[in-house]
């Protein structure tokens, strides 16, 4: 007995000792992506719900949880339709659904880094992400926030320039064969960045600009303008529902757990309470406890899966496969260091050899050789060995 009741005690110590630390500790901001209406993060959408009705004669705009199809042919669904998320991707059945919506009048606007499935193959689209803003933890975002770089999103008609941080335009759409697209606005580059295509008395809007509709933006002097400006693409008269279900999947059919989760303090109280019954599990029962073996650290194989994988594609002859990759890890990583976009001319070129402090001569026969597999030419092995000795002659000057 006074052995457990030290147990409860020590846990009880360890847990205020814990509350006190998570009290002292100055929050960490969360960048996480959610573009949830209730997240007050700055990448959820908190704001955005809060000043959207003044753009729809004072009308609330509700958050749905199902896929296109189901709102429509079940619902019947009555009003436009707004989706952000960071990868929007449908069958054909949420595509025909879109469709017929659209057809009868109602305008969907759809905002995502990329697209995929029905509705990419229908309209021959594809898109490219400068930055994989999915990817970058919290520190890396700060980072690039904190250097204030900026980037200017021009509409085409007004001909109207917003000024956005340059971790809200990262993406753009890179190939469009469908005639029927209208560009409705560009980035600095005059890449594509918000599309539409008429069907019928309606619309569809593809959008490359996720981040728009997130509270950092909304918030920002300059970057709300762009919130707003796609936002007036929809009928005034109609009312607007944000469907959530393409980021966040079926809230409503969730575990009670979520309830839990979901506000702040009780989330804190879940976690300790997990964390008291843990550790009165390990001291309560370690008596008991059997003797396990010492399992060895696991070894780090990042490096030899790499090697292991571009053997792969060696072996199978699939060189340009493998030059594609080497070119995007090689414009990933002159956009990180340089805060460089491939242009492909010869001012992009300059610019590189001064910052990177590479020949000259070095730089342009890298960039030549990216060129021709940019332009979908076949890649010999020959040029696979190109591309290789001079990206080691790149790296190795700095």
């Amino acid at each position: 007995m006074k052995k457990d009741r030290a147990y409860l005690i020590f846990t009880a110590a360890a847990i205020a000792i814990f509350v006190l630390y998570q009290l002292a500790q100055k929050q960490a901001t969360d960048w996480t992506t959610t573009f949830h209406h209730r997240d007050k993060n700055p990448f959820g959408a908190e704001l955005v719900h809060e000043l959207m009705p003044d753009l729809f004669m004072g009308k609330p705009v509700p958050s749905v949880f199902r896929t296109v199809y189901e709102l429509v042919e079940t619902d019947t669904l009555g009003e436009n339709l707004l989706i952000v998320t960071q990868s929007f991707s449908t069958d054909k059945n949420d595509f025909n659904a879109m469709v017929r919506h659209a057809q009868q009048g109602f305008t969907i606007l759809v905002a995502a880094y990329n697209f995929g499935g029905a509705l990419a193959d229908s309209l021959s689209i594809s898109t490219w992400e400068t930055i994989r803003v999915r990817t970058l933890n919290s520190s890396s975002v700060e980072q690039i926030l904190g250097q204030q770089h900026s980037d200017s999103i021009t509409f085409t008609q007004s001909k109207k320039s917003i000024t956005v941080p340059s971790l809200a335009a990262t993406g753009y759409f890179t190939e469009v064969e469908d005639s029927n697209m209208e560009v409705l606005a560009e980035d600095a580059q005059g890449n594509p960045v918000l599309m539409r295509w008429k069907v019928g008395e309606g619309s569809i809007l593809l959008c490359s600009t996720p981040l728009a509709f997130t509270n950092y933006m909304v918030m920002d002097d300059q970057a709300y303008k762009l919130t707003e400006h796609l936002l007036n693409y929809f009928p005034e008269n109609i009312p607007v529902v944000h469907n959530e279900y393409y980021h966040l999947g079926r809230l409503e059919s969730s575990t009670p757990l979520r309830v839990l989760l979901r506000d702040e303090n009780l989330r804190a109280a879940t976690y300790i309470m997990l964390i008291g019954f843990l550790l009165f599990l390990l001291f309560g029962t370690k008596r008991k406890q059997r003797l396990i073996p010492v399992i060895g650290t696991l070894q780090n194989t990042s490096l030899e899966f790499t090697q292991t994988l571009g053997r792969l594609y060696y072996r199978q002859r699939d060189h340009r496969k493998l030059a594609e990759k080497r070119m995007k890890y090689w414009v990933d990583y002159i956009y990180r260091r340089y805060n460089l976009r491939p242009l492909w001319n010869a001012e992009f070129i300059e610019l590189l050899a001064q910052k990177s402090g590479a020949d000259l001569k070095v730089c342009q026969r890298l960039v030549e050789l990216f060129k021709q597999v940019e332009t979908g030419a076949s890649v010999s092995n020959e040029h696979l060995m190109k591309i290789e000795n001079t990206l080691n002659e790149f790296y190795g000057i700095e």
